[in-house]
């Protein structure tokens, strides 16, 4: 690999954003403005779940953002892909309190032959780690642009690496030189749902989404050249001795209450209390 983007960025973003969602569209529009990004307002097409569709697009047409709200949803949100992405999630997590539900983190790698040789790392990779393998493009015709999918759509962690390079030089109406035809683009796709990659989700950073699970991070290793850390996005199992105690101690709140305020509020003595009622040699000396 010779020419690697080793930081990477954020390549989408999406959350929902507890507040106002009009004085939200405002911020959103002087904040892509102030990026240079030429924004302009418009009516999306009707939104599922949602009364309203509002985006921001670029002096092309190209959707820079897009927020609905309303309807069944009591809070606005927000959906970001491509350029605005790491402008939005730098502004969101400064200035607002969020949900994300997406996020994106796309790496840019330039070598001869290189996605060729990730394609054939990738069927031994996937079958040694038991993940889904799939592709996509034009596998005869080299110049069309091919995509490899590794990992489930529907789990926490989805891996996707196509070229970048022809897709640019196809939108563009580029010629397709050497650069570009080497450039390929590797991305994680990071959709929290346990409580642990929820809670990370507003902070977490590109080299830790790869490092949440063991496949990724061996993927990023070997692939990426990137010693990612291990990050737990794994909720702990709560055992069912704690789970007893949980249930007893939710069941019996009111008469602990009272009998901790019969010991003058101190633990200790409401500790003592306890152990002796229980039958604890301890507590009986």
């Amino acid at each position: 690999m010779n020419e690697a983007d080793q930081n990477g960025q954020f390549d989408a973003y999406s959350a929902t954003v507890y507040a106002n969602a009009e004085a939200l569209f405002d911020d959103l529009f002087c904040l892509m403005e102030s990026a240079g990004l030429d924004p302009k307002a418009q009516d999306g097409l009707k939104a599922r779940f949602y009364a309203t569709n509002r985006q921001l697009i670029d002096e092309k047409g190209h959707q820079l953002l897009a927020l609905k709200s309303g309807g069944s949803n009591p809070h606005p949100h927000v959906e970001c892909t491509g350029r605005a992405s790491p402008v939005l999630a730098e502004y969101l997590r400064e200035h607002y309190e969020h949900k994300p539900t997406r996020i994106d983190h796309a790496m840019d790698i330039r070598d001869f032959g290189l996605f060729d040789k990730i394609a054939q790392f990738a069927r031994g990779f996937a079958r040694s780690n038991r993940l889904k393998l799939s592709f996509a493009g034009d596998w005869a015709n080299q110049y069309e642009g091919r995509t490899v999918y590794i990992g489930s759509r529907t789990s926490q962690v989805f891996v996707r690496v196509y070229e970048k390079g022809i897709k640019t030089a196809k939108e563009n109406g580029l010629p397709l030189t050497a650069d570009l035809r080497d450039l390929v683009r590797i991305e994680l796709e990071f959709k929290p749902q346990t409580k642990a990659a929820k809670a990370l989700a507003p902070t977490i950073t590109g080299p830790e989404m790869w490092g949440s699970t063991d496949w990724t991070r061996q993927f990023a290793d070997r692939v990426l050249g990137m010693g990612a850390k291990r990050v737990s996005i794994r909720d702990q199992r709560v055992s069912n001795d704690e789970r007893s105690r949980r249930l007893m101690a939710q069941q019996y709140a009111r008469i602990l209450r009272g009998w901790f305020e019969d010991c003058d509020s101190d633990f200790c003595e409401f500790g003592h209390a306890i152990g002796v009622l229980a039958g604890f040699p301890e507590a009986q000396e």
